[in-house]
């Protein structure tokens, strides 16, 4: 039996940007700063649709692994996913960000 749905790929494509933004947070700011003042922070500075663009660039990976093992339906799930962060930072580069 092989995992080969394409709900399982969304899923995946969600959660990966996040923990990579997770990732930046928790490497690249001091102890005692909250998540939220981080996103604050990224805002005011222009900086919140850079690292949404980074962090969907994991999905990168992942959707090459999976086409190249031959899970079409995974990788087009990551894909889909990859569009909706695609939208997220188009929506804060030119309407949040202003």
């Amino acid at each position: 039996m092989t995992i080969n749905k394409t709900s399982y790929g969304v899923v995946l494509g969600m959660i990966l940007p996040l923990l990579t933004s997770f990732g930046f947070f928790y490497f690249g700011v001091s102890a005692g700063t909250s998540w939220t003042d981080f996103f604050s922070w990224l805002v005011k500075i222009n900086f919140a649709s850079s690292l949404f663009a980074v962090s969907a660039l994991s999905d990168l990976a992942f959707f090459m692994g999976f086409a190249y093992s031959n899970k079409m339906n995974i990788a087009k799930g990551i894909f889909l996913s990859t569009l909706f962060w695609a939208m997220v930072v188009v929506v804060f580069k030119f309407i949040i960000q202003d």
